[in-house]
């Protein structure tokens, strides 16, 4: 029995390790994600194998969860034996993409059962964005990042966004948005050493600074969420105030940024575009109302309904769940986040806990985000979210995380 306890304590710290792996490797590898990602469900098995305890998954936010993913599922069945069309690239995007966010969330919730181990989880997360923030400085300097070599990509007429190690410039704008909002929680914590404070003010310059010239305006009003989010739950207001002003003021002091919401009325290149593709998902999700055509078919039925224009994704995150999985799986997931966002609210004014309002900012700036662009496509994006979102949710949850919080 002790050697079975032995090793079991083993494994629950390989899988913490995993996950921390997972986080940092969230802005730079996908491979890195996957390989982390496999270690650690493959502890998780091997230790429930030895102690099947699912207390972790015993909430309404986990309940709405599994409901989601089981919808997700009977929109793959019911696209299979009904319109008898996509079922293996739709059996795929379920069990090789959902699937995956799914288990990090509940490995999360699984694995952090301590303040100090979330804590841990956003140090690390802090110390890859620092990497990552060199990075795109570098890139802004030399015009390619040192971590994938990638170039400034040509976002809106002479205006070239950086990317850092993501592939588009708004990934590495939500990127930035919500390491803005865990990095500016912990500035917030009381009793911060000098240090600390130092290396988090410089992260935010630089994090801001990068954030500007991705030019990515749904990166901005992600910005802009997080910080009213601060406003609206934090203490500190006259520093939320003036870090707002301060970042909106220069923003309309700069040309590049009125050139590039200029170029947001452009007839053929600007907004129109995304709104046509909107049109196009809600004729699709006219004839496909309750179930959807099938996770991750969305692009090929797009073709079926206009075949003169290649689209992969809705740029509205939560047209595209509706279109591909129905008006049931919508409903859940938003009754998911509901849940979620709720009860980290209850928390944090229970606790006055900042790391709190720092993950709260965050998911609320992405959700916004998610309305007008692909962050749930995007794998490192999802990554971000659900890890996020499960830190989150192991902080509400956790009994022994309540009590070590009142200590911070």
């Amino acid at each position: 029995m002790l050697q079975k306890e032995k090793l079991v304590h083993g494994l629950e710290r390989a899988q913490e390790y995993f996950i921390y792996l997972l986080i940092f490797f969230t802005p730079i590898s996908i491979a890195g994600i996957e390989i982390s990602f496999t270690l650690a469900l493959f502890t998780f098995f091997i230790k429930k194998a030895l102690r099947p305890d699912f207390r972790f998954s015993k909430n309404l936010v986990s309940t709405l969860l599994f409901t989601f993913a089981y919808l997700n599922l009977l929109s793959v069945l019911t696209a299979w034996i009904f319109l008898g069309v996509y079922f293996k690239k739709s059996f795929i995007a379920f069990f090789f993409k959902w699937s995956e966010y799914f288990f990090i969330f509940l490995l999360i919730g699984d694995t952090f059962n301590k303040y100090r181990k979330i804590k841990n989880a956003l140090y690390v997360f802090l110390f890859g964005a620092l990497l990552v923030s060199f990075d795109g400085i570098y890139q802004f300097l030399s015009g390619i990042d040192f971590l994938r070599h990638r170039e400034v990509v040509i976002v809106a007429g002479k205006l070239y966004g950086l990317t850092a190690s993501f592939q588009h410039y708004n990934d590495f704008g939500t990127y930035l948005a919500m390491l803005i909002a865990i990095a500016f929680s912990f500035l917030l914590l009381p009793g911060l050493k000098r240090l600390y404070m130092t290396l988090l003010s410089v992260l935010l310059l630089f994090s801001v600074i990068c954030l500007y010239f991705t030019f990515s305006r749904g990166s901005w009003l992600n910005f802009c969420v997080i910080m009213f989010v601060f406003l609206v739950l934090g203490t500190r207001k006259k520093i939320i105030v003036f870090s707002s002003l301060a970042f909106v003021t220069i923003l309309l002091m700069l040309p590049e940024f009125r050139e590039r919401w200029m170029f947001s009325f452009d007839p053929i290149r600007g907004s129109a575009d995304r709104f046509f593709v909107w049109k196009i998902a809600s004729q699709i999700i006219r004839d496909f109302p309750w179930f959807g055509t099938g996770v991750g078919t969305f692009m090929d039925y797009f073709h079926i309904y206009y075949q003169h224009k290649t689209v992969q994704y809705a740029h509205n995150c939560f047209l595209q769940i509706w279109a591909e999985t129905g008006i049931f799986s919508l409903m859940v997931f938003l009754g998911f986040l509901v849940a979620l966002l709720s009860k980290g609210v209850v928390y944090f004014r229970r606790e006055k806990t900042v790391i709190a309002q720092g993950l709260l900012a965050g998911l609320c700036g992405f959700l916004v985000h998610s309305f007008f662009d692909t962050q749930f496509y995007s794998v490192q994006m999802s990554v971000l979210f659900w890890s996020v979102a499960g830190l989150l949710s192991a902080l509400v949850h956790n009994i022994a995380t309540r009590r070590e919080t009142l200590k911070e």
